[in-house]
């Protein structure tokens, strides 16, 4: 038995120290999935690459921290940015202004409580938007614009 919690502390992040990051399959194999430019795939992944099991919600694609990471063009992760969130992959958690970047969360995961950043999710809630296709919260907003 040693031997199988030694091989499970190598899959799930355990003693090596670098983390993990949690795919659900079932994300993975959906078609709404399939449906996703190239570059909202990769910036989708970078985003669960910032996330470490406590933090959904305070995810960044701020620029400064992207064009370390091989990111070429603002103009790719804006419009990444808003592939993922019309889709219903991500939710802005806070608006940024001055020197305050814009916060995401990733919506097959429950949002954290991220020691009171958010402005607006409610915590612990599993929004899973991603299935639907779309995210209702910009659908209502765009109504009570009109």
């Amino acid at each position: 038995m040693a031997g199988a919690s030694r091989k499970r502390g190598r899959y799930y992040g355990g003693r090596d120290g670098k983390g993990f990051c949690p795919w659900p399959v079932e994300c993975a194999t959906h078609p709404n999935f399939y449906g996703l430019s190239a570059i909202a795939k990769a910036l989708l992944f970078e985003l669960l690459g910032q996330y470490r099991g406590r933090n959904n919600g305070d995810l960044t694609t701020a620029w400064s921290v992207l064009k370390h990471r091989g990111w070429r063009s603002r103009d790719t992760v804006q419009r990444a940015e808003g592939e993922l969130l019309r889709t219903g992959w991500i939710v802005k958690t806070r608006q940024g202004g001055r020197n305050r970047c814009n916060l995401f969360a990733l919506t097959f995961f429950d949002i954290d409580e991220c020691g009171g950043k958010l402005d607006t999710h409610r915590v612990g809630e599993r929004l899973s938007y991603w299935r639907l296709g779309y995210n209702p919260e910009l659908s209502e907003q765009e109504g009570q614009a009109a």
